[in-house]
């Protein structure tokens, strides 16, 4: 896996800690509920076909990413702290993400699909 994917990753999980539906809770549940469904599509990657899938899908995990990261950067700064803070299961998700990641690049075509969801998270 290269430094880059690496990196769009840390932004990917950056936002995913961030976002949700309305208050501190339910963005926290949205986010886990985002991350779940980005792996799930990631692990499903095992050829062309599924790649292709999984990839319609990611877009769609991506503009569910981009209308979260909108209402949270409607909420006070105290309550954005409190996603930025440590969460376990998030970390758990996390290193399910990169491990997720890391196979589905094996497989023909998937990185450069992968980076392109990738860089167009929100920063």
């Amino acid at each position: 896996m290269k430094l880059s994917l690496r990196t769009s990753l840390a932004a990917c999980l950056l936002v995913l800690a961030s976002c949700g539906g309305g208050g501190v809770e339910d963005l926290k549940s949205d986010a886990r509920s985002e991350m779940n469904a980005m792996i799930t599509a990631l692990e499903s990657i095992k050829d062309k076909d599924s790649l292709d899938a999984a990839q319609k899908k990611l877009e769609g995990i991506l503009e569910n990413i981009k209308s979260i990261d909108e209402k949270v950067k409607a909420l006070p700064e105290e309550d954005q702290k409190i996603f930025n803070a440590d969460d376990a299961d998030m970390d758990d998700l996390s290193k399910r993400m990169m491990a997720a990641v890391q196979a589905a690049s094996q497989v023909e075509g998937a990185n450069d699909a992968i980076m392109k969801i990738m860089s167009d998270l929100p920063k």
